[in-house]
């Protein structure tokens, strides 16, 4: 996935029946930390994020783990 002047990488499995569950690990490369951050946050921070993600979610709740760094 393209986005802004970075990209999204990964892989994993999606659900299209049941709670939607998804399992997928992720790589950021040049992603503006903006993309990334709730809406309190997109004022104080800037810059890009290049890291590994692991994402799992549902319809009653997500995460996100990983490594990440801000330039």
């Amino acid at each position: 996935m393209a986005c802004a002047t970075g990209f999204i990488t990964g892989d994993g499995e999606a659900s299209l029946t049941g709670n939607h569950e998804i399992k997928a690990k992720l790589k950021a490369a040049e992603v503006p930390v903006t993309m990334l951050v709730g809406v309190e946050w997109q004022m104080k921070l800037s810059g890009q994020v290049m890291g590994d993600l692991t994402y799992e979610g549902n319809d009653q709740a997500a995460s996100a783990k990983g490594q990440i760094a801000l330039r």
